[in-house]
C-alpha cells in the first residue's frame, strides 16, 4: 500500500498509535501535501499514492472521532477562501468598470469553490472503488455530525454526488434472481416494504419467467 517511504514516514505515527487521540501534525500533514497547488515536490504520480493512502488512513485506522475531527479540519481549513473572495467582492464593487470582467468572474468562482472539493475529486479518480469511499465519508457525515457543525461541507458533497449520480451517468440492468448478484438480490428482500418478501421462491417467482424487475446502478460501484 505505501509505495513510498516518504509517505510511509508521514503517516506511521498514525499506523503506531496507541491512543484514541488523533495524531493532527500527520492527517493534516498529508492533506495539506495532497490539496496544495505549489508545491513543486509533489508530481501527479505523488499526490495519487497521497490519495490512497489518506483514503487507507481514513477507512481502516482512524475511529468515530477522528473521523470527525478530520473532517472538522477540512471544513475549518479547506472550504471556500472567504477572505480573498471578500476582499475581490469589494475590489470588483469599487471598480469604474460597469460589467463584471470574464477574468473577475473566474477569479470569484475559484475563491467560492471549497478547496476540499480537490480531495473527493482526487479520491474518485485516484482510488480504487473511489465512489464507495465517498458514500462512506458522507455518510460518516450524517452519522457523526450530530451538532450540524459541519452542514456545509455536508450539503457540498451531497451536491457533488448529486452530479455523479445524474441519470446520463446510471446504467440501466435488468435485474434477475440468477443473473444479478447475491448481495443486490438480498438487499431488494430486505428493502421490499410494499410487499414484503414472504420466502425464497416468492423472490424466484419475482424476478422470473414473465416478470421484469430493472435497476438503475452506478458504473464505480460494485
Amino acid at each position: 500500500m505505501f509505495r513510498s517511504a516518504r509517505h510511509l514516514q508521514t503517516l506511521q505515527p498514525l499506523l503506531l498509535r496507541t491512543t484514541s487521540t488523533l495524531d493532527t501534525p500527520a492527517i493534516t500533514k498529508t492533506l495539506t501535501s495532497l490539496l496544495s497547488d505549489n508545491d513543486p515536490s509533489h508530481t501527479h504520480k505523488s499526490k495519487v499514492q497521497l490519495s490512497r493512502d489518506f483514503t487507507h488512513i481514513y477507512t481502516k485506522i482512524l475511529s468515530d472521532d477522528e473521523k470527525l475531527s478530520t473532517l472538522r479540519y477540512l471544513c475549518d481549513n479547506y472550504g471556500a477562501d472567504t477572505s480573498s473572495l471578500s476582499a475581490l467582492i469589494a475590489k470588483t464593487a469599487t471598480s469604474t468598470t460597469a460589467a463584471l470582467s470574464q477574468k473577475s468572474a473566474a477569479a470569484i468562482r475559484k475563491l467560492s469553490t471549497p478547496r476540499y472539493e480537490a480531495l473527493f475529486s482526487r479520491i474518485l479518480t485516484d482510488v480504487p472503488n473511489g465512489m464507495e469511499t465517498i458514500i462512506s465519508i458522507r455518510s460518516d457525515l450524517r452519522r457523526l455530525d450530530r451538532k450540524a457543525e459541519l452542514k456545509q461541507l455536508n450539503q457540498d458533497l451531497h451536491q457533488q454526488l448529486s452530479q455523479w449520480f445524474s441519470s446520463g451517468i446510471l446504467e440501466l440492468r435488468r435485474i434477475t434472481f440468477d443473473h444479478t448478484p447475491a448481495a443486490i438480490i438480498e438487499k431488494i428482500a430486505k428493502q421490499e416494504s410494499v410487499h414484503p418478501v414472504q420466502s425464497l421462491d416468492d423472490l424466484r417467482a419475482r424476478l422470473g419467467g414473465g416478470m421484469r424487475c430493472f435497476g438503475f446502478f452506478h458504473p464505480s460501484l460494485p
